[in-house]
């Protein structure tokens, strides 16, 4: 299996909670907006534990390609791994770099009138500066989807790469995964979404 349970339980979490966090704030619903975020925070926690910890198709030591790799790639189009092509796994590096500032520049963010982000009494001087880059980032976070569903669409219909659908089913793989890590993966991620929704409690 190219994606485990984990990973892919993962995957489309963050799909809803990428797309509750820009409808949320697009109806000016501040709190829901908060939590989609956290959600978002989360998840990215365990995507970057999971590249350490999981399965071997899903550690960034599996997928995560050197310069050379991706030279080759760009000149003879052959994917090394199953999963992700070398273009693929850095925008996957690069959409959680994204999303992880993101979340965290609005969690040390305010508005000064109906927000306080959790983190902010940690470094309040520094809210101004999160405001910005939280506003910055999100054109990037979706450009980056753009990129990501433009990508998507040309493996469908021109490489004949049914994507999709792997990130549905797992796709085919001599690694089976181990029932004991994906309980562990599946624990990780209840885990990593309740911390970052509990960081509401830290507010004073």
């Amino acid at each position: 299996m190219i994606w485990d349970y984990p990973t892919r339980l993962f995957h489309w979490s963050l799909v809803i909670c990428v797309i509750g966090a820009y409808a949320s704030i697009s109806a000016g619903n501040i709190d829901l907006h908060e939590k989609f975020g956290l959600g978002v925070l989360g998840l990215v926690v365990f995507r970057i534990i999971w590249g350490f910890v999981g399965h071997t198709p899903s550690r960034f030591s599996n997928f995560v390609p050197g310069p050379k790799t991706v030279w080759s790639y760009l000149k003879n189009r052959e994917n090394p791994n199953q999963g992700h092509n070398p273009l693929g796994a850095l925008s996957v590096l690069a959409l959680l770099t994204l999303l992880l500032v993101q979340t965290l520049s609005g969690s040390f963010s305010t508005d000064d009138v109906f927000f306080d982000g959790p983190l902010l009494h940690l470094a309040p001087t520094f809210s101004g500066t999160a405001f910005s880059i939280h506003y910055i980032v999100r054109a990037l976070i979706f450009a980056m989807i753009i990129l990501h569903w433009t990508a998507l669409l040309v493996h469908r219909f021109v490489l004949k790469e049914k994507l999709t659908t792997r990130m549905i089913t797992g796709g085919l793989s001599e690694d089976r995964p181990e029932a004991k890590r994906t309980l562990l993966g599946l624990s990780l991620i209840a885990a990593c979404v309740a911390g970052a929704q509990a960081l509401v409690l830290l507010k004073p």
